[in-house]
């Protein structure tokens, strides 16, 4: 099983599963499997730039590519907590999450990790950043953690349900939407200070969304 890809340029995309990473070079025309022992569930995978990437996946897994996906080479992430999202705000500086609250940082392009302080131990889902200075973690019991200091520190945010909060994306400083467990959605228009629920009509829990490049009006959520 899939679970997540990174789009490099408009050729070439990364994506990662149980055991495995693939890359293409044609838009998704063909594929090629990256011929290593990978015996890890990777969960998210990002780029820096066209060279660099980073995949992270359970037991605090986090592998390293750079060359653009073809080859990887594990790093010591200093946790065995499942990581669930990892995000690059910048070519040197990058994010992960992780269960019991865990957060990551790297500030030289993913060789090396430290633990991020959030005093929480609510499980952290997807990481989403605006801009290198305004950051947000879906989490779990329908909380958000915001971050306005390019993530040195982080406010939990509670919002109207108990129920999982797993994916979450922003389409200007200002407006944002998150999903969880039995299609739960949210919506702010003031920078995650407040969220408004929005009904669904539907049951399934909600993993992540994304916004239309050409309209970020459209959105599409997947469960």
């Amino acid at each position: 099983d899939l679970e997540s890809s990174h789009w490099i340029t408009n050729q070439k995309v990364v994506a990662v599963g149980e055991n495995l990473i693939i890359y293409s070079e044609n838009a998704g025309g063909t594929w090629v499997e990256v011929v290593q022992e990978l015996e890890v569930r990777f969960s998210d995978v990002t780029f820096s730039n066209e060279s660099i990437g980073i995949a992270v996946g359970n037991m605090g897994t986090i592998f390293r590519s750079t060359d653009g996906g073809k080859t990887w080479t594990k790093i010591n992430s200093g946790t065995a907590k499942n990581l669930k999202s990892v995000v690059s705000i910048s070519e040197t500086q990058l994010f992960a999450t992780g269960e019991g609250g865990t957060l990551l940082s790297s500030s030289n392009s993913g060789s090396s990790w430290s633990l991020v302080t959030t005093n929480s131990t609510l499980d952290f889902q997807e990481i989403f950043f605006v801009n290198e200075n305004l950051g947000f973690i879906a989490a779990q019991n329908g909380n958000v953690f915001r971050s306005s200091n390019k993530g040195l520190s982080w406010e939990k945010i509670q919002l109207a349900t108990a129920r999982n909060l797993n994916g979450i994306h922003f389409t200007s400083p200002l407006i944002g939407y998150t999903v969880g467990d039995q299609g739960t959605f949210f919506r702010t228009t003031d920078g995650g200070t407040t969220w408004a629920s929005v009904a669904t009509a539907i049951t399934t829990n909600l993993k992540k969304l994304a916004a239309s490049p050409i309209d970020n009006r459209i959105l599409v959520a997947v469960g």
